[in-house]
């Protein structure tokens, strides 16, 4: 599961123009701590 919302963030980043670029990466940020949090339950 993990490696899949990787992709897709990575998919998403590759898609987006550059200025998009910090949007993408707060909300990847954000979905990256509910997965940590997620495992360690």
């Amino acid at each position: 599961m993990e490696a899949a919302a990787i992709g897709a963030l990575l998919l998403v980043i590759l898609l987006l123009p550059p200025y998009s670029f910090d949007r993408v990466t707060a909300i990847g940020q954000e979905l990256i701590d509910d997965v940590v949090t997620g495992i360690r339950g």
